[in-house]
């Protein structure tokens, strides 16, 4: 079984996380990229079983930095 997933902060000290999910729940998830605000930043759309869609800041950075942070989140998905 896969551990829990953090999901970092922007709000908190180097992004720490404040919620963790359990990948075997996700339902969808999709990449958010917003590319007009500076630093560029990146969103994480879930929907979990039983619970409303929700939006999650994932990172903050350049288009690569951006990529490289969905890439390996995208792995911890994988069973």
């Amino acid at each position: 079984m896969a551990g829990l997933i953090p999901l970092p902060d922007a709000d908190a000290p180097e992004g720490a996380p404040r919620l963790w999910i359990n990948p075997a729940n996700v339902v969808t998830v999709a990449a958010i990229f917003d590319r007009v605000s500076e630093p560029h930043r990146l969103f994480v759309e879930l929907k979990l079983q039983g619970v409303n869609i929700t939006r999650h800041w994932l990172a903050s950075g350049t288009d690569a930095e951006l990529q490289a942070a969905w890439d390996a989140f995208a792995a911890r998905l994988e069973p």
